[in-house]
């Protein structure tokens, strides 16, 4: 008769063998892949890291031709090559998948482009006893066609793309046992015609040493001035190309997550037309291929600040304390929720305070679902995909109740507070989605 103690024996010799099996599947899958080339513009980046096999990410088509791809993998070693799936289409696509594994793991990754915007998000999580992998990787881009009238000559279009986001690693920790080993970032580039080789400004983000072991996200602000050359009445392409990932692996003892999420970014603001002297050019006209004004978009602030979506206050009198949250105007919609999700959790009202995996795990579900409705194809899908966002709203809000409660490190006032407020607002914005 086995004894529990032979049984719990035999129980981790499993997990070890498992691990070690899926190791080898790794190294396997990651040494057939193709070599990787020379890559001066960072289009490979979401090629790199473990676990995933070696993919073939999407590229902008040479020659540029207007229109957009997007392609998302999600993958563990229980299926060699992973989930994947790819939509292509003029002048929009997205693609979005969800791959879990009850008890084990769980991999989102969403990617939409629309004339003059694109979201991303890639996400993985584990849970303690299994040690991973769990990965997500995204890849896509729009081309667009401009021709610049109102001058003579040469000249340069100068777009900025305004990308807002958070980069999230974390673990349980433990004496003795290694830190997760995570691989995750993003890379936004614009690509012009004139070689498939030339860069018109972009940025790589590699986010896999940020390993920020006090559960908060690290916002990122950046602006990209794409500058894209062009001769006055003769049309000119260029693409803007996006790919994110995020991959963990952990040591079976250790829950973890990672996220890369710029689901409610990548806006093109306000453009400019200089002339080959470097002069702006009064009267310039712009005409699109894909029919987005870039002469009367938004204006950018210039800020590299993140606005949030709710702050909180904290007044004391008398030895008694009332916190009170105040929530800055979102917009409406689907977009109004995106802006919502994006100040969370709250950086200031949370600082000394550790929020559960399992919040930053819906808040990457809900932001993935958003982006998605936004793209949906028919009005059914984007009533399931609403009703997903409230579902895991929901969800939020009672892991933060929960933990504000709870006698062991409970969540400060301010901290539930700001977080059960702008979860309430992104609530009461879904029932405007049909406008979003």
């Amino acid at each position: 008769m086995r004894t529990t103690h032979s049984r719990r024996w035999t129980a981790t010799t499993r997990v070890v063998r498992a691990i070690v099996v899926a190791t080898l599947i790794w190294n396997a899958r990651e040494s057939a892949g193709d070599p990787i080339e020379p890559d001066p513009l960072g289009l490979h980046f979401c090629n790199g890291g473990f676990a995933l096999e070696t993919p073939i990410g999407i590229e902008p088509p040479f020659p540029l031709v207007p229109g957009s791809c997007v392609k998302t993998q999600t993958d563990d070693y229980t299926l060699v090559g992973g989930y994947y799936d790819m939509q292509c289409g003029a002048p929009g696509s997205s693609s979005m998948q969800e791959h879990s594994l009850p008890g084990y793991a769980d991999a989102t990754a969403s990617l939409g482009f629309g004339p003059g915007r694109f979201g991303t998000l890639a996400a993985g999580s584990l849970n303690a006893g299994h040690g991973g992998p769990a990965g997500a990787r995204t890849w896509g881009y729009v081309v667009d066609e401009v021709t610049v009238g109102g001058g003579t000559g040469s000249g340069t279009l100068h777009v900025p793309l305004h990308l807002t986001g958070s980069s999230y690693v974390y673990a349980t920790r433990m004496n003795g046992v290694p830190d997760p080993t995570a691989y995750a970032g993003i890379s936004v580039q614009c690509v012009d015609s004139t070689s498939p080789i030339t860069t018109c400004n972009g940025v790589v983000l590699d986010f896999s040493n940020q390993t920020n072991l006090q559960n908060m996200p690290t916002p990122i602000d950046e602006t990209i001035d794409m500058t894209i050359p062009f001769t006055f009445g003769t049309p000119a392409d260029f693409a803007i190309y996006a790919c994110s990932v995020a991959v963990i692996g952990a040591d079976p003892a250790l829950g973890a997550i990672v996220s890369v999420d710029f689901s409610h970014t990548g806006v093109v603001e306000r453009s400019t037309v200089l002339d080959a002297l470097g002069n702006e050019v009064p009267g310039a006209t712009i005409t699109s291929a894909s029919g987005f004004d870039y002469l009367n978009a938004p204006a950018g602030t210039g800020s590299t600040t993140t606005t949030l979506a709710a702050s909180t206050t904290t007044t004391t009198t008398a030895g008694a304390s009332t916190t009170s949250t105040t929530l800055a105007p979102c917009g409406s919609g689907l977009r109004g929720v995106q802006c919502v999700l994006a100040s969370l959790p709250p950086v200031a009202a949370c600082a000394s305070d550790a929020l559960p995996a399992g919040f930053a795990h819906h808040l990457g579900k809900a932001s993935a679902a958003t982006t998605a409705a936004l793209h949906a194809s028919t009005v059914g899908k984007r009533r399931h995909l609403v009703h997903k966002v409230g579902v895991l709203l929901a969800g939020a809000d009672r892991i933060v109740t929960k933990a504000s409660r709870r006698k062991k490190a409970p969540l400060s006032p301010g901290c539930a507070a700001t977080i059960h407020g702008a979860l309430m607002q992104a609530k009461g914005l879904l029932a405007t989605s049909d406008a979003g």
